[in-house]
């Protein structure tokens, strides 16, 4: 089960992304981020789509400073 208590399907994660669609890079998805669960050694994210979030509380006009990857999930401990 999910921290949610939801039951989740043992080939998905809780995102209900498929384990098979998460084990190829999408080549339409740079990522250098290799703490994440989702980046791969090619330098891509294995997810078919990303959600990209405003970090709360910026206003700089900076891309970096504004924009994060929702989608993130860390590779802690893999």
């Amino acid at each position: 089960t999910s921290p949610r208590g939801n039951v989740i399907p043992i080939d998905q994660n809780e995102e209900g992304l498929l384990m098979s669609e998460m084990n190829k890079p999408n080549k339409s998805i740079q990522c250098g981020v290799c703490s994440c669960e989702y980046h791969d050694q090619s330098d891509y994210c294995c997810l078919n789509k990303i959600h990209v979030e405003a970090v709360p509380g910026q206003s700089s006009g900076k891309a970096e400073d504004e924009s994060m990857c929702g989608s993130y999930r860390c590779r802690c401990g893999h």
